[in-house]
């Protein structure tokens, strides 16, 4: 018996690791070995076997679409792979990656097509339930997902479930084969083999001992161990900087084969159960070893079995192996491709003979074309690249397209739908379509006339596209006078010429000689008559068309129907500002035919509130911008306009004379606001013992004074109650204090002298009586009213004639006060208006807003509170003319100035501060001043004087204006002498 030498144990234990398939089962390290696998620490007795493909998940090859996120289905087609018993070897796991990454962008398609997508990375319960390998069609049976950390407990309550990845899987030794593990953001594939081997695939970049590559450039790699324990110690180091307490979940599954293809597996990685050998199995005896099964020839003339058979040891061993080899070539030239080129040739012919098989094969491929998502994307995509590349299917296809288009009305409309969605989607088929509309447009004449009448026609019909046209124009030709200098000046040219030809024929002027003073005056034609009569016919109802919005009252032209769905920009805005409160709803009150006119019956918007909705914004004059207006009170709508000036903290002063030609009234001077000792006036007057007694009250500046801003009779007990009312409502009569004491009764005639007396004492000064003729006189016609317009009653001006006259002076002895240097003036100057005090010009508000545009809301507010009352009409034309020229006002330094007195340097931000520029102008270390027009000095005389004719009060300003700009104006012309004498 020979000596068992280390030679000859090491020949015995080769022998039992020799898989006649050709492939070497176990492996530990970095060591290359001739078919593509690695192993650990160099030794074919180690634990570890490593398997890599040529890329990972993050290849170039795979599109955007789904590239890096799809590990999910490349794990489960690993699974299904390994449950048919596949020994992976590198062009396997290169198909495993490229079949996953398809499953995966069948799943995501039809996903979105749910509307069921949320992010890229599947979850458990998006894993498809079904999978196809290139030999079977298989069910997926999901276990439930569990969780847990990975190497902390949970709490005692959690600690049965919620359990530490090592302990979770040992479940793989018992009743789990393969399963699914995320540790978010990736995703693993552990199995446990027919051999009781343990590994995971991992589809991301790696290196070959499945750490992550350094540098990205990583492959997909399988990794399979000889006990569970290792296994485990590998994963936990691979997610050591994820914390203890990082998730993970866990998801064992199964797969149960659906249907079975018509040829058996060819493939080289598929193998019977009965091969796969023992990774380190007990050396056998020598009687043991026999040749497998597969490896016997069934040709009986064959001798080469009997020959192995009749050799000693070592050369059997030889042979037995030279046909292992020969077995595995043999295998290895029948690739799986070719396979499949022999099953698709032989359907390919039985479809063409046999009808029932061809009815048969359409039936099947339409319904897995309707069901299964990656099939329908495979057909896609065959058919995209045939188009791309068959010359002759490509042009069948465009005839079969075009026929199709003109003879079926439900394709046509599904394929305008279709090029008119991915139009406005696809922005490179947008380009293209563009590019060949132009080029066709310029090289077709005919389809060029056809695009001229559809535009044409297309203007004159849809309002909408009009305006859409006539905005990109506009935007265009803005566009294009910024960057072309040239355009710009002939777009001026054109717009000149375009206004001479405009009103060229309405107005024709009548020419004078060169030595006559008379000016040239326009002569109507009957083209501005007919333009006159059109205005006057659409203005003759007024203005009744209410905003939405701003709740202005506009003519027809100035609004538009409000249509709510266009507006989606910004949402939330939108619902704020459109109130809808004016809009009349017909119900069981209203009268057959309903009285209310049309146009309060649908919702209007003015087209300045519709262009910033459209744009998203809230519109500056919008009620929601803290303009609404609170209801007033009884007790205030029953005063009239002196009982308004008594209760009125601030008094507005303002001269209204008479004109000279047709007796119309102006304002003389300026608007004077001054403080008002409301308790002091109303405490001093009498008061009623029954609501139907009256005073007789003048308002005067002074009170020596003859003359009076207001005359009028007073009802105390109004007084009063409206006091009372505005002591609960308005946040700056809180602090009044009305005494009821003061009484007083009619007295007869003959006790007038004891009563005046007394009065005298109380008011201060009584009026006289009676007025001289020579007064009456001098009061006309610069007689001074309340109103622009004639009295309604002009009795009344002869109770100042009367007796029991009160002459009040509540601003007497107070300094007049800036308008926007006092907080709640516009409230305390018009408390009827404003009962609560709020909502005033001085509000903070969302969207700042400009004088005159706060009181143009006003002044056209449906609520009439405004318009009616004179004197608000004469304070809001005085401040946004005041504020308008403080705006037009500009700062001058002293030149040489660097510094202040103080010692501080002038910079920029030392003068926008508005505390430290009226320092400035006190110290006279800087100087207001108003811009002076630099052109037309002499010109703005004539038309000055043209326009306002013969008014006295504008002569005066004008004078003073004219020398200014005569005096810009005297160097570059001789006529500047002339208008300075003026």
């Amino acid at each position: 018996m020979p000596r068992k030498g280390r030679r000859s144990r090491a020949q015995k234990v080769r022998w039992t690791k020799l898989d006649l398939t050709g492939q070497t089962s176990v492996s530990k390290g970095v060591a290359q070995d001739s078919d593509g696998q690695q192993y650990e620490d160099g030794d074919r007795t180690s634990r570890v076997i490593s398997v890599q493909a040529s890329h990972c998940q993050n290849d170039a090859r795979y599109d955007v679409f789904s590239r890096n996120t799809q590990c999910t289905c490349i794990a489960l087609t690993f699974l299904a792979y390994h449950s048919e018993g596949t020994l992976f070897e590198q062009p396997d796991l290169d198909r495993v990656l490229e079949e996953g990454d398809a499953l995966y962008v069948g799943i995501k398609m039809q996903l979105i097509a749910e509307g069921r997508f949320r992010q890229d990375l599947l979850s458990m319960a998006e894993v498809p339930v079904s999978i196809s390998t290139s030999n079977h069609n298989y069910s997926v049976q999901k276990s439930e997902v569990v969780m847990g950390y990975l190497r902390d407990r949970g709490t005692q309550e959690m600690d049965a479930w919620w359990i530490p990845l090592d302990e979770r899987l040992q479940c793989l030794s018992t009743d789990v084969s393969h399963a699914l593990l995320i540790v978010s953001p990736e995703c693993f594939a552990v199995f446990r083999d027919r051999s009781g081997r343990y590994g995971y695939f991992d589809s991301h970049s790696r290196t070959a001992e499945g750490w992550p590559h350094p540098t990205g450039d990583g492959t997909a790699v399988m990794l399979t161990f000889t006990n569970l324990h290792d296994m485990t110690n590998r994963l936990l180091e691979l997610f050591w900087n994820r914390g203890p307490q990082a998730c993970y979940e866990f998801m064992a599954v199964s797969f149960e084969m659906e249907q079975q293809s018509e040829e058996p597996c060819s493939s080289a990685a598929c193998v019977t159960p009965s091969l796969v050998t023992s990774p380190l199995p007990k050396p056998p005896k020598t009687s043991d070893i026999r040749i497998p099964e597969n490896l016997v020839p069934t040709d009986d003339n064959n001798q080469s079995v009997i020959k192995v058979l009749k050799r000693n040891k070592q050369r059997r061993r030889k042979e037995v192996r030279k046909i292992a080899n020969k077995k595995k070539e043999g295998r290895l030239e029948k690739t799986h491709f070719e396979v499949q080129a022999k099953k698709k040739e032989y359907e390919r012919k039985k479809y063409a003979t046999n009808l029932e098989f061809q009815k048969k094969k359409i039936e099947g491929t339409k319904k897995k074309y309707d069901q299964n998502p990656f099939a329908r994307f495979k057909k896609l995509e065959y058919m995209v690249k045939r188009y791309k590349t068959d010359v002759s299917f490509q042009k069948k296809k465009k005839e079969y397209m075009v026929r199709r288009y003109h003879t079926d009305d439900l394709f046509q409309k599904k394929m305008k739908d279709y090029m008119d969605r991915r139009y406005h989607t696809d922005a490179l088929f947008q380009k293209k379509k563009k590019d060949y509309m132009v080029r066709k447009y310029h090289t077709d004449d005919l389809f060029q006339k056809k695009m001229k009448n559809f535009m044409a026609r297309r203007y004159a019909s849809d309002s909408e596209f009009r305006s859409h046209h006539i905005l990109h124009c506009t935007l265009q030709k803005k566009q294009k006078c910024l960057t072309d200098a040239g355009f710009q000046i002939l777009h001026k040219l054109r717009c000149a010429l375009r206004i001479k030809r405009k009103y060229k024929p309405y107005i024709s002027f009548s020419q004078d000689t060169p030595n006559s003073d008379a000016r040239n005056q326009p002569v109507s034609n009957s083209l501005i008559q007919k333009a006159i009569s059109a205005f006057r016919c659409q203005i003759q109802h007024g203005p009744t068309y209410i905003c939405t919005v701003c709740h202005r009252t506009l003519f027809p032209n100035q609004v538009k129907m409000c249509n709510r769905r266009r507006y989606v920009k910004n949402v939330h805005i939108t619902a704020f500002c459109l109130t809808g409160k004016y809009i009349h709803a017909c119900d069981s009150a209203c009268c057959v035919p309903c009285a209310v006119p049309d146009e309060r019956r649908q919702e209007w918007i003015c087209h300045t509130c519709d262009s910033h909705l459209k744009r998203g914004s809230m519109p500056s004059i919008a009620a929601a911008n803290r303009l609404e207006l609170p209801p007033i009170p009884a007790e205030l709508l029953e005063l009239n306009v002196l009982e308004r000036q008594l209760i009125a903290k601030i008094v507005p002063f303002a001269k209204i004379v008479a004109l000279p030609k047709g007796q119309q009234r102006s304002v003389y001077g300026a608007v004077v606001c001054v403080p008002s000792e409301v308790e002091k006036t109303v405490n001093c007057l009498p008061r009623p013992n029954s609501d139907s007694q009256l005073l007789q009250v003048k308002l005067k500046r002074h009170i020596k004074f003859r003359g009076y801003q207001h005359f009028h009779t007073v009802n105390m007990h109004n007084v009063l109650a409206a006091l009372a009312r505005l002591k609960a409502m308005h946040s700056e009569y809180r602090d009044i204090l009305i005494s009821d004491a003061t009484t007083f009764e009619f007295l007869p005639n003959d006790e007038l002298n004891a009563t005046e007396e007394k009065q005298e004492v109380v008011v201060s000064e009584q009026d006289e009586q009676h007025v001289s003729t020579e007064e009456k006189d001098e009061l006309r016609p610069g007689l001074t009213l309340d109103t622009c317009m004639q009295p309604l009653d002009i009795g009344q001006d002869l109770l100042s004639y009367g007796e029991g006259i009160f002459s009040i002076a509540p601003a007497q002895g107070k300094k007049p006060v800036g308008f926007f240097k006092v907080p709640k003036l516009e409230a305390m100057a018009f408390p009827v208006q404003f009962p609560t005090g709020q909502n005033t010009i001085d509000e903070a508000r969302q969207v700042a807003l400009s004088p005159s545009m706060y009181f143009n809301a006003r002044l056209f507010c449906v609520d009439t509170r405004f318009a009616k009352d004179q004197s608000y009409l004469f304070f809001a034309q005085f401040v946004t003319e005041t504020h308008m020229a403080r705006n037009s006002m500009s700062i001058q330094l002293r030149k040489g100035k660097p510094v202040t007195k103080d010692g501080r340097r002038i910079s920029n931000k030392l003068l926008q501060d508005d505390l430290e520029v009226e320092r400035l102008v006190h110290s006279r270390d800087a100087t207001r001043f108003m811009p002076t027009p630099e052109r037309h000095s002499i010109l703005l005389g004539e038309n000055v004087e043209r326009s306002t004719g013969h008014d006295q009060a504008v002569r005066k300003s004008y004078f003073f204006l004219h020398i200014q700009c005569s005096r810009n104006a005297m160097a570059r012309s001789d006529n500047g002498n002339q208008g300075s004498a003026r």
